[in-house]
C-alpha cells in the first residue's frame, strides 16, 4: 500500500507493533489500549485509501483514454487519413509529437507498429474467411498494391501471403 506521507506509514507500523505487544500481555485494561489503537489504525488506513483512490482514478482515466485511442484505430482502420499522428493528436487533444510517445508508454508498442499489426491481423482474417483477391485486400487496408502487402506481410509474419493462404487451406 502506498501512503500519502512517510509519517503515516511509520505511525501505522508502530501502532500495529504496539497492538501486538498489548495483546500478548493478556490483561483486561490492555483491551482499552488495543481498541483505541485499532481505531487510529483504521483512520490512518481510511485516509490513505482516499489517497490511493485518487491515484487509481488518474490511472483509470489514462487507461480509458488509451482504450479510446485503440477503439478509434479499430473503427477507422479503413480510413488511413484518420490514423495519421496529426489527426489522432487533434482527435484526442494532444500535441502531434506527443501522441506516439503517449501510445508507446501505455501499450509498449509504437503507434505506427500497432496500426500495421492490426492491419496484418485483418489480412489474416481476410485470407482465412474470404475469397478476396490479394489486390482487393491491399486496397481495402491502404497498401499500395498486392506486392507491397506481400512484402510487408512477409517481413512481419515470416511467410508470404500465398504461402499463408496455402497453409490454411491445407
Amino acid at each position: 500500500m502506498r501512503f500519502e506521507t512517510e509519517s503515516d506509514k511509520i505511525h501505522l507500523i508502530s501502532l500495529i507493533k504496539m497492538v501486538a505487544a498489548e495483546n500478548d500481555k493478556k490483561k483486561s485494561y490492555d483491551l482499552f489500549i488495543i481498541q483505541n489503537s485499532l481505531s487510529v489504525i483504521l483512520h490512518l488506513i481510511a485516509r490513505n485509501i482516499q489517497f490511493l483512490n485518487a491515484d487509481m482514478s488518474t490511472k483509470i482515466v489514462e487507461s480509458s483514454k488509451i482504450q479510446q485511442i485503440i477503439n478509434f484505430i479499430h473503427a477507422n482502420i479503413y480510413n488511413p487519413e484518420l490514423l495519421t499522428t496529426k489527426n489522432l493528436a487533434e482527435e484526442f487533444h494532444m500535441a502531434d509529437n506527443y501522441i506516439s510517445e503517449y501510445f508507446k508508454k501505455h501499450t509498449d508498442v509504437s503507434l505506427k507498429k500497432y496500426i500495421l499489426n492490426y492491419k496484418l491481423k485483418l489480412v489474416e482474417t481476410r485470407l482465412k474467411y474470404t475469397d478476396l483477391q490479394y489486390s482487393e485486400i491491399a486496397a481495402e487496408l491502404g497498401f499500395t498494391d498486392s506486392s507491397h502487402l506481400n512484402k510487408t506481410f512477409q517481413s512481419y509474419k515470416g511467410i508470404t501471403i500465398g504461402a499463408y493462404k496455402a497453409s490454411i487451406s491445407a
